[in-house]
């Protein structure tokens, strides 16, 4: 799951966190520099809590890599859990699901038990988190009380919210800890007199955190922890295009040319649709503002500054809540067999097809890719074509290939682009 960093105030939300927990307590610093180490973390969020019985710690890990990929550099950013942020509301459930959207974003984060859900921190598309939320409940049924405003149950509350009210400096991500030994910072007089001690005291140290990671990870196979990590990613994995079509095509209005093209002075320039919802554009020909609101009797419509452009956003009619099933997925020979010959069918019709190079999908970090004997692999695809075909192109498209966006161009040459990602099972 790829992390997203969220502006809020003067901090970050992040979603997308790695939540790993301490197998012992007693040695919580020497594992703790292990799970730093295989994350390669930059920074990092404790949290404890759990059942009457038993206590339990859990680390949120960020790596390195991710923080460069969105152009952090090093400085006094704060950055924030929003699962601990939500255990830290007050009276609030300890087995929660807090689901908000905003436009075309949304936001959740799950507790079980007071603490984060591994997998449950989450920014994506409205449909994203809403099948995410499904997932969950499918495997906990009737066991979470329902935050923010996606759930028609919720109680209201949004990310802004749960910084005011969670306990902020408890969310507060700290420099990851690697280790350093208070050893090393004897003086020099006597160093000589405990070098031989100390490199024995060193080394057993590692023996004995090499033999506890060794433990944690004997516990299950690469096999079982790649199944449990490949389930929490498939819940974002989006639905499969051909699903997506009918309430896609039904919201754009193309379909019996319902859509006008010319309405008070504007001209309709393009579409851009996801699984939840599609984007209108609009350019000013000769009419105002006014003269649009009412055309389209709509008023949330976002015109610019300069009175050129106008733009709103329409949910689908109809709810796509079919997600990707991993056990009918084909394998790359027969995906590139059926998918290529279509695509090549298509090539005679005007339409370009392109598809980037797969990669292991859903994989934790801490797992060898050599280790997972069948994967599922992702890629990314593309189509375009004349917007005339688009209907067509998406009913045909098979079921392990799912919808990112669409984007429908309008005119005497009207096209399209369809955009996605298609999963195979090696």
């Amino acid at each position: 799951m790829s992390v997203r960093f969220i502006e809020v105030g003067e901090a970050y939300a992040v979603f997308g966190l790695s939540w790993r927990p301490i197998d012992d307590i007693d040695r919580e610093k020497a594992e703790l520099r292990l799970l730093v180490k295989d994350f390669d973390a930059s920074f990092q969020v404790r949290v404890s809590g759990g059942s009457s019985h038993a206590t339990e710690v859990l680390y949120g890990l960020l790596p390195k890599a991710e923080l460069q990929e969105h152009g952090f550099k090093k400085g006094k950013t704060a950055f924030l859990s929003p699962a601990i942020l939500l255990a830290t509301v007050p009276n609030v459930s300890p087995n929660a699901i807090w689901a908000h959207r905003s436009g075309d974003r949304a936001y959740m984060a799950v507790l079980e038990d007071g603490l984060p859900y591994p997998g449950g921190d989450f920014c994506g598309t409205p449909e994203e988190v809403a099948q995410a939320c499904e997932s969950i409940l499918a495997n906990h049924s009737g066991r979470f009380t329902f935050y923010g405003n996606v759930h028609a149950q919720a109680i209201e509350i949004s990310l802004e919210d749960l910084v005011e009210e969670g306990n902020a400096k408890a969310a507060t991500m700290l420099a990851a800890s690697r280790g350093i030994d208070g050893r090393l910072m004897f003086a020099g007089a006597i160093v000589a007199a405990m070098c031989a001690a100390y490199g024995y005291m060193q080394y057993r140290d590692q023996q004995e955190e090499a033999a506890r990671l060794a433990a944690r990870k004997n516990k299950q196979s690469p096999e079982q922890l790649y199944a449990k990590s490949l389930a929490i990613a498939l819940t974002t994995a989006g639905s499969p295009v051909s699903e997506v079509t009918d309430a896609l095509i039904q919201s754009t209005g193309m379909r019996g040319r319902k859509q006008e093209l010319l309405m008070g002075g504007w001209q309709l320039k393009d579409i851009t649709c996801d699984v939840a919802a599609c984007l209108f554009q609009w350019a000013n020909v000769g009419g105002n503002n006014i003269s649009l609101r009412d055309a389209l009797q709509r008023n949330d419509i976002d015109y610019s500054l300069d009175g050129t452009t106008a733009r709103y956003s329409a949910l689908h009619p109809s709810k796509v809540a079919v997600a990707l099933d991993a056990r009918r997925l084909p394998s790359m020979h027969i995906f590139k067999e059926q998918v290529g010959s279509f695509s090549q069918d298509l090539r005679l019709l005007g339409v370009t097809a392109s598809f980037g190079p797969e990669s292991i999908f859903g994989a934790d970090p801490t797992i060898a890719p050599s280790a997972i004997k069948s994967p599922v692999k992702a890629g990314t695809f593309s189509y375009q074509g004349k917007l005339a075909l688009l209907e067509d192109i998406m009913r045909r498209l098979p079921q392990n290939m799912t919808l990112k966006s669409a984007v429908l161009t309008t005119g005497l040459d009207a096209k399209f682009t369809l955009e996605g990602t298609y999963y195979v099972k090696d």
